[in-house]
């Protein structure tokens, strides 16, 4: 039977297109983990819990000292807080702050919470979430560059507002035991701050994860998210002068910034890391390369060797269940593999291979779940999560 103008028309234009959407939801399928592929462990044999730790979304590492800096908070208050997932359940939350940042000892598995020294606006409010510290050479006083989601004063509007987010910078000495406030980063484009990078003691980049605090987009970000922004903000006067860095970046979550001075950014929405070069001039970031990474990421950390480690969802939809599902006693788990982001020296970087990826750390989420940070610390994992229930330390082969 022939086919009529009209019929092969439509064919043309029918075949392509549906090659085209196959492809697509079958690629949002296997970065959401529905490929069917099973997550196998790796270097998850040896690892320590410490359970008093719970709900530390970010850690710095201070290699040379052995110490880490994490920003914490009690489970009860994340599960009504956590603004970059839409929870925004201030009116649970208590009158002041519970959310602390703690000191651990990573040779010796102890910690301690740090003594805020802030006016009680800054200490009453502090809802943490991603964190950087900034140490001159040679120095032992450390400034501390927080993202605080402050709720609204009005807290029953905190649905429709979103949070009043800032970054709070203090300072302390390695191995103090009291962190002093010295300033508050409030400005326009402090929109949906995820994680900071500090670049001097008063100056810092940060992404904001989102285009919009609250919009009825965001429901439906899994098939298309609205491209953000990198900000750069410098606070060495009372008015900080903060302005867009590079636009149009899909989910910037991770950031951090490597010893040759690049900053690298990972995404919650494109299998990929973005490497950005900093302009001297206006402090405008540049893409000079991406990596890409299997699956979706959170929180970037980076080496002293320029070594990058970075945490995926393997099984993106168990996260999602995990945030909507956990409660005080329970949670359901979430799979997790740690990636690995090196210098490719190998015979491979003669066929165009700049970078070597490869898994660190795998665990289906029965030991692991739920994993945002991934702190290198010589031969091992600092692993930390917005809703873990404890901060774990596994030695990697």
């Amino acid at each position: 039977m022939s086919l009529t103008a009209k019929q092969r028309l439509f064919l043309t234009i029918a075949i392509p297109f549906g090659a085209q959407l196959v492809h697509f939801i079958w690629g949002k399928a296997s970065l959401l983990g529905l490929d069917g592929k099973e997550v196998t462990s790796l270097n998850n044999e040896k690892c320590v819990g410490i359970p008093e730790l719970q709900g530390c979304e970010d850690a710095y590492v201070l290699e040379d000292r052995g110490l880490a800096y994490l920003a914490c908070t009690p489970i009860s208050s994340r599960l009504d807080w956590i603004p970059a997932m839409l929870k925004y359940n201030a009116t649970a939350l208590p009158v002041s702050s519970d959310n602390y940042f703690a000191l651990l000892d990573l040779t010796t598995n102890s910690y301690q919470t740090l003594k805020i020294i802030a006016p009680s606006i800054v200490s009453d409010n502090l809802y943490l979430h991603g964190l950087d510290i900034h140490r001159e050479k040679g120095s032992d006083l450390l400034t501390l560059f927080a993202i605080s989601h402050r709720p609204p004063q009005d807290r029953e509007t905190a649905a429709q507002e979103g949070a009043n987010s800032v970054i709070e910078i203090f300072e302390t000495t390695v191995g103090g035991k009291e962190l002093k406030w010295v300033q508050t980063v409030e400005h326009e484009l402090v929109r949906t701050p995820n994680s900071v990078a500090a670049t001097g003691p008063r100056s810092f980049y940060f992404t904001n994860d989102h285009r919009r605090k609250v919009h009825w987009s965001r429901t439906f970000e899994m098939l298309y998210m609205e491209p953000s922004d990198i900000i750069y903000c410098d606070a060495t006067s009372t008015t900080s002068d903060c302005k867009v860095a590079v636009d149009s970046v899909v989910y910037p979550n991770g950031l951090d910034l490597s010893p040759n001075g690049l900053l690298y950014s990972s995404s919650s929405a494109e299998p990929k890391i973005s490497v950005w070069e900093i302009q001297s001039g206006d402090n405008s970031l540049v893409l000079a390369d991406t990596i890409e990474i299997p699956y979706l990421m959170d929180n970037v950390h980076i080496a002293p060797d320029g070594t990058l480690f970075v945490p995926t969802f393997p099984k993106a939809l168990e996260l999602i269940n995990l945030v909507k599902r956990a409660t005080v006693d329970s949670q359901p788990t979430s799979a997790v593999e740690i990636y690995k982001v090196s210098t490719e020296t190998g015979e491979k970087q003669f066929y165009g291979n700049k970078y070597k990826v490869e898994r660190a750390f795998a665990d289906d989420g029965s030991k692991v779940s739920g994993t945002t940070t991934s702190a290198p610390f010589k031969n091992k994992l600092l692993l930390t999560g917005v809703l873990a229930r404890e901060v774990t330390i596994c030695e990697i082969a």
